[in-house]
């Protein structure tokens, strides 16, 4: 008798799921929650097809073979989920960071550092408050227009306007590879770091900011007349009190001593968050309009430390809870006009699996006169 293997063939299980939705969205935003959940489930027709109309009840069962885990993942507007218990999705874990990180013995724990739900929108969160940029786009927003294009992980997601790196961030947390460009050359700076910077581990981070905080203590002289060329600091003479000048050179100095590419150009987009605060250019403005104040010795450092610390605190839980979770896609960020994007990614003309983008307010947003400054800096 001839024996034959006997194979067993794995079958899916059909769950109850249930769901909460997070109480304090936007109308809009219980559209696209309805819309990725429908997408998500696969729910009657696997060629779904979004209508944008229905909003999402505040508490759904659905009965699905998509596993549990890939909701928690994956579902952007969502507070809750589970069988017969429900856990927060790995969206409220990311809105949801520790205070006061510096203030602590210890850095907290991913375990212990979470206690309560946000109590309203929280649009900016880890990487996504890494620098003020109009018009930017909502973190949550984005995920959810990935899960409801139906793309899978390693997928290819392109931005033809990159600015402030959003799209990129939430492709690359979902596992899938990115491209992005735009004509702002502080935006795609921007954009790199909050991309490159999560993989970096949050203790080296942690200990490259006290660091430099305390070098910070006693600055290094660096001349603004050595810290720019001559038409540069023309210019900049024009916008910064003098001595606001000389505190701005030298923490460039002080951030050049890091030896980590990454960080230091991460606490350079720190340095640029703070360059209207201690310039004279109208901060209420879009535009680069003068407004003459007193400088106060000392404001740039203060304003610089706190900025840092500010950012650390949020980025350090952030990052811990993407090391244990993600499993991060790769990106790429150039800068460049988008009429000619097919050619600077010529490698990647007919691969690309979703555009995602918001073109720019170009008769609303005067991007390089918000910026120029910090460009010029």
């Amino acid at each position: 008798m001839e024996l034959t293997e006997n194979k067993q063939i794995k079958q899916e299980k059909i769950k109850e799921i249930q769901l909460k939705l997070k109480k304090y969205i936007q109308p809009f935003e219980k559209i696209l929650a309805y819309e990725e959940l429908k997408v998500l489930t696969k729910l009657n027709d696997e060629n779904y097809i979004p209508s944008f109309e229905k909003e999402a009840d505040e508490t759904v069962t659905v009965s699905t073979k998509t596993a549990l885990t890939t909701l928690q993942e994956h579902l952007s507007y969502w507070e809750r989920i589970g069988v017969n218990e429900l856990y927060p999705s790995l969206q409220v874990v990311y809105e949801m960071s520790p205070d006061n990180l510096f203030n602590v013995d210890e850095q907290i724990l991913l375990n212990n550092a979470y206690e309560s739900y946000p109590k309203n929108r929280k649009l900016r969160y880890g990487v996504h408050d890494l620098h003020e940029y109009r018009g930017k786009f909502f973190p949550q927003l984005v995920k959810s227009l990935i899960n409801i294009s139906g793309v899978s992980k390693k997928s290819l997601v392109l931005d033809p306007f990159g600015g402030s790196g959003t799209t990129c961030v939430e492709a690359n947390v979902l596992g899938m590879e990115s491209i992005a460009m735009d004509l702002n050359p502080l935006s795609v700076k921007i954009s790199r770091i909050k991309t490159e910077i999560l993989r970096v581990d949050g203790d080296i981070i942690y200990n490259e900011a006290i660091n430099l905080i305390e070098s910070l203590e006693n600055p290094l002289i660096n001349p603004p007349e050595e810290q720019w060329s001559e038409k540069d600091l023309a210019y900049l003479k024009l916008w910064f009190d003098p001595q606001a000048l000389i505190e701005v050179s030298n923490i460039i100095k002080a951030i050049d001593c890091c030896e980590n590419k990454t960080i230091k150009e991460f606490f350079q987009i720190c340095l640029s968050n703070i360059i209207r605060s201690v310039s004279w250019q109208k901060e209420s403005d879009l535009r680069v309009r003068k407004e003459i104040t007193v400088f106060e010795s000392g404001t740039a450092y203060t304003l610089f430390i706190n900025e840092v610390k500010r950012q650390v605190d949020k980025l350090i839980p952030y990052l811990e809870i993407v090391k244990q979770k993600a499993e991060l896609g790769s990106t790429k960020i150039i800068e460049g006009n988008t009429k000619e994007v097919c050619t600077i990614f010529k490698e990647n003309v007919g691969k690309c699996n979703v555009l995602i983008t918001s073109p720019p307010y170009a008769t609303a947003l005067p991007y390089l006169d918000t910026d120029r400054l910090s460009l010029i800096v």
